[in-house]
């Protein structure tokens, strides 16, 4: 992608990710992340569960809006000496519509912004 963002797909990176990773919650939404300091960039990938959500086209739409706010509207610019390593994790158990998903997205991670500058 041509904004930095990529997918995250290293086995090695995920289960690294979930064993010493940080995380901010703001309900439906989980976000584990990681700092790797000799690396640029940031990998994310996103998570719905398949025990909440039974058919993949639920799934897969809500984390295709997730992906919308995410590229769209949030900027993680104080993140560029280092590289950040994401997960975000739907935790609700009923749909929302997109411009709810979209609040609780961005108030999340206002959170999680917050949380990370605090550390820096």
């Amino acid at each position: 992608m041509s904004n930095g963002l990529e997918k995250l797909k290293s086995k090695e990176e995920i289960s690294l990710l979930f064993k010493t990773g940080i995380n901010s919650y703001y309900f439906p939404f989980r976000i584990t992340y990681l700092f790797k300091t000799k690396e640029l960039g940031i990998s994310y990938f996103i998570s719905v569960p398949k025990k909440q959500f039974k058919k993949a086209v639920d799934r897969n739409k809500i984390r295709r809006q997730i992906k919308e706010v995410f590229i769209n509207k949030i900027k993680l610019d104080h993140v560029s000496d280092k590289k950040l390593i994401l997960c975000i994790s739907f935790t609700g158990k009923n749909k929302i519509n997109f411009n709810e998903l979209e609040k609780k997205l961005i108030e999340a991670f206002r959170i999680f912004i917050k949380k990370t500058e605090k550390n820096d």
